[in-house]
């Protein structure tokens, strides 16, 4: 794979597109993302939490671990193979088409076809990012030497997970491949396209970095910044809550049909 994509080309493709495509389609793109909130919810309802917080208290730590790595285990873990993969393959499998008439057949066809492929690759993302996040953790609250002398790799791994998770629901969706496969046409995919790919989680992390920073500022600010929290939570929560999941699977959905077109390859 030695072909780069033009970065300005592609993010003006991926981006400005992604914001066309839910205006032109404004009330399916609201289901959706309904959908896509539940979804998420869920899976932030499923992670203790609290327990994390007590990592800073050193009587708690031996305590917390266990009950933070079976919570995530036995109930985010299942969440995300169930429901957050699938789902997500369903919304990425409807993007292209989404201007047929046919497009709740199309999401609900793309939500079935493709279940159990996703059940087992997102079980074993949902795995491996869990492990690499407890690992983390663990460096955190004990800094072992052995621990420390990893770090960087544990690090360099997530954030190398979290970029093959651009590509993943398009590998399950429009190829057909293995579990092995996906997660390796993944990491060829995410090494030949670093930059635009990195470029893309940004375009997807920039709407919730602005509603974290909304709260941010409405708890701890005071005058003007908390009516500026205020003013950017009243324009980013309704989007976040009703827009953001359709936002992110019509960029994933274009970002691979752009990558995979400068490969001439083709859906199977």
């Amino acid at each position: 794979m030695s072909t780069k994509l033009q970065l300005d080309k592609t993010l003006e493709k991926v981006f400005f597109g992604s914001f066309r495509t839910i205006y032109r389609h404004v009330a399916f793109s609201t289901v959706q993302g309904i959908i896509w909130f539940f979804a998420f919810l869920l899976m932030v309802l499923s992670i203790p939490w609290s327990r994390i917080g007590n990592l800073g208290n050193p009587d708690q730590i031996w305590e917390s671990f266990p009950f933070i790595i079976a919570s995530l285990i036995y109930v985010s873990l299942p969440i995300g193979a169930l429901i957050w993969g699938p789902i997500s393959c369903a919304m990425v499998r409807l993007a292209p088409e989404i201007d047929e008439p046919e497009s709740l057949p199309i999401l609900w066809r793309g939500f079935r076809e493709n279940f159990w492929s996703a059940v087992k690759v997102y079980g074993v993302y949902f795995f491996l990012l869990f492990f690499l996040i407890v690992d983390l953790l663990a460096i955190i609250v004990h800094p072992s030497l052995f621990m420390v002398l990893i770090s960087p790799l544990i690090i360099y791994s997530l954030l190398l997970l979290i970029l093959m998770g651009m590509y993943i629901p398009g590998l399950i969706v429009f190829q057909k491949n293995t579990v092995t496969k996906v997660f390796r046409k993944a990491f060829l995919l995410v090494m030949d396209n670093a930059v635009v790919t990195i470029a893309s989680v940004f375009c997807l992390a920039f709407p919730a970095v602005l509603l974290a920073v909304a709260l941010l500022l409405n708890s701890v600010a005071s005058g003007f910044l908390v009516m500026l929290g205020r003013v950017m939570m009243i324009l980013t929560l309704p989007f976040f809550m009703f827009f953001y999941g359709t936002f992110i699977h019509y960029l994933i959905s274009s970002l691979f049909q752009d990558v995979l077109s400068r490969y001439g390859e083709k859906e199977e």
